[in-house]
């Protein structure tokens, strides 16, 4: 990745912003996520209105961008997405969290 894109990536997550979408469509990151205290290296991809998440154990999740800083599962789940400098988190309304750390 060049590094002025991760340096754009990281500017917009300063900003406070609620959504996490990287300012150059197809935008690849390679991040750190935990989900139910099991963190591992994961990819995170931005494409076309979907992201990516493609964790090292081989699970790949996909999900949909809604308005409002939200994304869809394919299991049809809402996710609020937070973020806040080096960290985002997915949160489900069931209380389940993604911690995506860049």
């Amino acid at each position: 990745m060049r590094p002025n894109l991760l340096t754009q990536f990281i500017s917009l997550l300063a900003l406070g912003t609620t959504t996490l979408i990287p300012p150059v469509a197809h935008a690849s990151l390679n991040a750190t996520c935990q989900f139910k205290q099991q963190r591992m290296p994961c990819n995170v991809v931005n494409q076309g209105g979907q992201w990516t998440i493609r964790w090292q154990d081989g699970i790949t999740e996909t999900y949909k961008e809604l308005s409002g800083g939200r994304l869809r599962d394919k299991r049809g789940g809402i996710w609020t997405i937070y973020s806040r400098r080096n960290h985002t988190y997915l949160k489900h309304a069931n209380g389940n969290v993604i911690d995506i750390f860049y």
